[in-house]
């Protein structure tokens, strides 16, 4: 619910989706009843795939929200080791209180909740795609400390970026 992934209101889909919907779940309460680990990683990867799904079409249905909100997620999700919130805020002409609080009536999510949620999306993508080196990785999404990244990865992900990374390969 914090990533906006999970709907709060009734959505409208599509045949096909709601199909593709359909067998992802089923999918993802076959693999949980087998009971060892890899299955259980198999049905958290299909209710991903069904909440990304769903957040893409509540993303595509939305307004356009206004002009500064693009340059702001665009600044939160640069790769950098620190970031400077009422920097940006002056940037767009507001003070940091006014940028919070636009901001979370947007997304529903505070600038820092969503850096860090859109740095562990980038993590997960880059560990899923790519065979780069963790450090390596920590290091181009702007973390000095390998160990500080494994850290925040495994409490938002639930699992190491190892053990992230074996999940999704076939």
């Amino acid at each position: 619910v914090a990533d906006g992934l999970w709907p709060t209101e009734p959505m409208k889909l599509s045949t096909g989706l709601a199909r593709r919907c359909a067998t992802w779940l089923d999918r993802a309460l076959e693999d949980a009843h087998h009971g060892d680990r890899l299955n259980w990683l198999m049905a958290i990867h299909h209710i991903e795939k069904l909440l990304l799904e769903l957040a893409k079409v509540r993303r595509d249905t939305q307004p356009v929200p206004e002009p500064w909100f693009a340059k702001v997620t665009r600044a939160l999700s640069e790769p950098n080791a620190s970031i400077d919130y009422a920097g940006i805020a002056e940037h767009h002409g507001m003070s940091l209180a006014t940028l919070r609080r636009k901001f979370f009536a947007v997304t529903g999510q505070s600038l820092h909740q969503f850096r860090m949620t859109a740095r562990l999306a980038q993590a997960r993508q880059m560990l899923g795609d790519t065979d780069l080196p963790i450090k390596r990785i920590a290091d181009q999404l702007g973390y000095c400390d390998v160990f500080y990244f494994t850290r925040q990865f495994t409490q938002f992900a639930g699992v190491s970026p190892m053990a992230y990374r074996k999940s999704r390969q076939r």
